[in-house]
């Protein structure tokens, strides 16, 4: 998020700097989703276009099922009461692993609880930790069918902000051999990333461009029936395990009859 940021404010790596807002931030280990909560990002960019982006928690949250439900629960509010349309939805995937995963099979199934299905052409995936095609080691047969081999909306991307985030922290430290051949040339290194990046998101952004915008209110319905469906669901085996308790002790209660008629 804070990359494309920079690339909508038009910023070089000389003017990077970060935009999420460290508040909803959840700190803590990487295991479980960093953002607490949805939140909006509206930047304007130098010739006018207003770009809105959806920070969203994420999902599959080792923190457990209920972590999930206030994250589901915090992505569908914002989009009602903040966002009108919906461009795209970008899906992020390591592109180092050679599947999904059965967390974002997890994702993607959730998401499709909430998202219609006139958003399918809506829908991109950006590959993350990935330099150049030949360090990309993923499988297209692990992607749902509505998104494989659609290779137009599919991008990949060795995120150069991390680059310089780790050259700032590397400044305050003190210099070690590694440390002193990485600052020889940070900015060089930094460029390069920064050119292979852009030319990724500029195939992003002519991407979008081609979208037609999708009504979110189709999202809030099916959000709402999505939570009917599973509280129902948590209904019905809520009364299975009450049942379950009532045969046991029926069961316990012949036994002690030992034969002899129960009243």
């Amino acid at each position: 998020m804070s990359y494309l940021a920079n690339i909508v404010l038009g910023h070089g790596p000389q003017q990077f700097t970060n935009h999420h807002d460290s508040g909803i931030e959840a700190g803590g280990g990487s295991k479980h989703s960093q953002t607490n909560r949805a939140n909006v990002y509206e930047f304007t960019s130098r010739n006018g276009v207003k770009v809105t982006i959806l920070d969203t928690p994420g999902l599959a949250d080792t923190r457990g099922f209920e972590q999930d439900k206030q994250h589901k629960a915090s992505i569908a509010t914002t989009i009602k009461n903040k966002i009108a349309t919906v461009h795209a939805v970008i899906i992020l995937a390591n592109g180092t692993q050679p599947r999904l995963g059965v967390a974002t099979d997890y994702v993607l199934s959730t998401l499709s609880s909430i998202f219609p299905r006139s958003l399918a052409d809506n829908i991109g995936i950006v590959f993350t930790n990935v330099s150049s095609p030949d360090h990309w080691n993923f499988d297209q047969n692990s992607l749902p069918d509505v998104l494989r081999a659609r290779y137009e909306n599919q991008w990949l991307l060795d995120n150069p902000l991390s680059l310089w985030k780790k050259n700032q922290e590397m400044q305050s430290q003190p210099q070690t051999r590694v440390t002193k051949r990485f600052r020889d040339n940070p900015m060089d290194m930094l460029r390069k990333r920064h050119q292979a990046a852009l030319e990724e998101m500029c195939s992003l952004f002519d991407w979008l461009d081609d979208r037609d915008p999708q009504p979110t209110n189709d999202i809030w319905n099916l959000y709402v029936q999505s939570q009917q469906i599973d509280n129902d669901i948590d209904l019905a085996m809520t009364r299975l395990v009450q049942i379950s308790e009532k045969k046991k002790l029926v069961d316990e209660y012949k036994q002690l009859a030992n034969g002899n008629e129960l009243v």
